[in-house]
């Protein structure tokens, strides 16, 4: 966040979560999601798979 300062244009369209991504739960989707590194660091494919599959559950339909 600290990098954010003094660019509220970009803060106002962009929500952190910080946590698990293979477990997180939210309550609302979102039209894109974006993963910085974290593929890098997952153990095994079943991991990836995981995220991947609980991510896509956060996912609206293109244009919402």
């Amino acid at each position: 966040m600290k990098k954010l300062r003094g660019k509220d244009s970009v803060v106002e369209n962009i929500l952190l979560i910080g946590g698990d991504a293979g477990s997180f739960s939210l309550n609302r989707v979102f039209p894109a999601a974006f993963m910085s590194g974290v593929f890098d660091h997952l153990l095994d494919d079943a991991w990836r798979l995981r995220v991947l599959g609980n991510i896509s559950r956060h996912l609206g339909p293109k244009g919402i």
